[in-house]
């Protein structure tokens, strides 16, 4: 019989309620820098001489997942938010030209007409 692994967490333990946009913005980020850094970490020489065992390979996925969540909590606070203003607008269903500021006092339609003025 292979291993078992027990569950992490039921589903009927999870409270949706406190997962709010910020906890999204972090799980997302932190899934992308994780990636990244496993790719870092597996890059890495390693000695031969003593193998590990795939629970320590399970271990250090989860302890680079949760550095990384860390770190993304801590020290990526403007990405986080700038990746939560981009889900908000996309929730809204506005699009970028619909909240796009006039740059140096032209209008939209100014800059699409070469920045005449009508």
């Amino acid at each position: 019989m292979g291993p078992m692994f027990p569950p992490v967490y039921s589903l009927n333990s999870l409270n949706t309620n406190s997962y709010n946009l910020t906890s999204a913005s972090v799980d997302f980020l932190s899934t992308i820098f994780s990636k990244v850094f496993k790719e870092m970490y597996e890059s890495a020489q390693t000695s031969s001489l003593l193998p590990k065992s795939p629970a320590e390979k399970w271990f250090n996925q989860m302890l680079i997942e949760e550095y990384t969540r860390a770190v993304c909590r801590q020290s990526l606070k403007p990405l986080v938010k700038q990746i939560e203003k981009a889900l908000m607008t996309a929730k809204r269903g506005t699009t970028s030209v619909e909240r796009a500021q006039p740059l140096h006092g032209l209008r939209i339609t100014e800059l699409e007409s070469g920045g005449r003025r009508r």
